[in-house]
């Protein structure tokens, strides 16, 4: 099984469709994203180019990233999201640097 772990790429939708095609050359069968993938920029299909592959897709979030903002990374890229209580007491601590991510991503699927 290829593993294809992405993290700190913050927001950067260019690094991403730069990642996703490499993932997509090397065949990967499973695409991890460990953490810092929402940044304090727009964030508008940053997920898709992974989606596209239709390989599974595992969001762990870092510290830019609330559990409640990968809640709504995968509720609209419909990907499997871990454990989310666990991970909430885990980056608890990093809280104030998430709100803007969450409010961002919430209001997209409002509007969807």
């Amino acid at each position: 099984m290829k593993i294809f772990a992405v993290s700190d790429v913050h927001g950067d939708s260019r690094q991403m469709q730069k990642l996703a095609k490499r993932a997509r050359d090397e065949k990967v069968d499973l695409v991890v994203f460990c953490g810092d993938i929402i940044g304090l920029v727009e964030t508008r299909n940053l997920i898709s180019p992974f989606a596209e592959l239709k390989k599974p897709i595992l969001l762990v979030p870092g510290n830019w990233d609330s559990p409640s903002a990968v809640d709504a990374l995968a509720k609209i890229y419909n990907l499997r999201n871990p454990n989310k209580e666990k991970i909430e007491k885990l980056t608890r601590k990093w809280s104030p640097y998430r709100t803007w991510a969450c409010r961002i991503l919430w209001g997209y699927l409002d509007i969807k």
